[in-house]
């Protein structure tokens, strides 16, 4: 983690929107399976 800058700040905006996009997409996707095996 200490070896990841490139060119932009550290940890800014942009990787906190990759990890919330990540996040939502990975609850849509268990909220999708959880729907589907409940059904």
């Amino acid at each position: 983690m200490s070896e990841r800058k490139t060119g932009r700040d550290g940890n800014g905006a942009g990787e906190t929107l990759l990890v919330g996009g990540l996040l939502l997409a990975f609850a849509v996707l268990v909220g999708a399976l959880l729907y589907l095996a409940l059904a």
